[in-house]
């Protein structure tokens, strides 16, 4: 195909590609993507008529991202210390509390590993408190084997 019939096609004035192809003028983003579509050039392609390699592009992008995402994840990890972790479930269980007019709530931990269920977290309320200092024996706080919650 000649150029004069492809400027036809793409709607451009006679010697408009010849101008762009000497440098004389800059094509338009219209006339990029004209050509392109024309073309049927996908975006990898038409990224290549520019010199830019947009495979390395998005891998460069999505290098990015999973740098990134490794480095939130490790400053979560870091601001999520056990003290952290207990306040906000603490919270959570005041919360619990108060909504359900609980005289208290706790959270236990089943560790599956070890088959064990440790009582870990306490609201905090008088009855609690009250519990935690007279009521409960000191292994209440230790693990204990989940088959003894079985049959419950």
């Amino acid at each position: 195909m000649s150029q004069f019939k492809l400027e036809l096609e793409l709607g451009m004035s006679p010697g408009s590609l010849s101008r762009i192809e000497n440098n004389q003028v800059n094509p338009t983003k219209e006339t990029i993507v004209s050509f392109a579509s024309f073309l049927k050039l996908n975006a990898v392609e038409t990224a290549k008529l520019f010199n830019i390699d947009l495979a390395s592009e998005v891998n460069s992008i999505r290098k990015s991202e999973v740098y990134a995402e490794k480095n939130l994840r490790a400053l979560f990890s870091e601001l999520l210390t056990e003290r952290v972790i207990e306040v906000l479930i603490s919270d959570l269980l005041n919360q619990i509390q108060a909504k359900m007019n609980y005289i208290g709530t706790s959270f236990s931990i089943v560790d599956s590993d070890s088959e064990t269920i440790q009582l870990k977290y306490f609201s905090d309320s008088f009855t609690v408190r009250f519990s935690k200092s007279f009521i409960f024996k000191k292994d209440s706080f230790d693990k204990l084997p989940c088959s003894l919650f079985q049959n419950l």
